[in-house]
């Protein structure tokens, strides 16, 4: 048997009974994701900031418009990035524990994929390591995309 069907079916008898709480859980990260989204949207259009610029002026043509990187823009977009690292990356965490152990073999509540809310140890360790990541990506990507366009 092929790795990938192998894998698949792994997959398949892990989730067994509980196609429901992966569901659910999908559901809650999309759910948070989206209000982020519309309170952002929501607090640009409350403050009068638009999102896009248009250079040409030609109000009747869309495609020439270009993002808004004016000041105030970017505060909000750098406010609302902060705010969605403070939830997102605990909430994945405990998403990524609840799967890891299901395939051991235990079956817990969702309810449970808020743990690393519960200490401030846990919480800051999920941001951290988010935050190390993200700059190690941002390291490594120098070099390599640096080289083909020949420095």
């Amino acid at each position: 048997m092929k790795l990938r069907k192998q894998i698949k079916l792994n997959a398949r008898r892990a989730l067994g009974g509980s196609w429901g709480k992966a569901i659910c859980l999908l559901l809650i990260i999309f759910s948070i994701s989206l209000i982020f989204s519309l309170l952002q949207g929501l607090t640009s259009l409350l403050l009068g900031i638009p999102d896009f610029s248009d250079v040409l002026t030609t109000p009747q043509y869309y495609l020439d418009d270009v993002i808004n990187l004016s000041i105030p823009s970017f505060l909000i977009a750098a406010a609302f990035t902060l705010f969605s690292l403070i939830v997102n990356s605990p909430l994945s965490f405990g998403i990524r524990l609840w799967y890891y152990r299901l395939a051991g073999g235990d079956s817990e509540e969702v309810a449970a994929v808020f743990s690393f809310f519960s200490g401030l140890r846990l919480f800051f360790k999920a941001i951290w390591h988010d935050i190390s990541l993200s700059v190690r990506l941002l390291l490594w990507s120098i070099p390599f995309a640096l080289l083909p366009g020949g420095i």
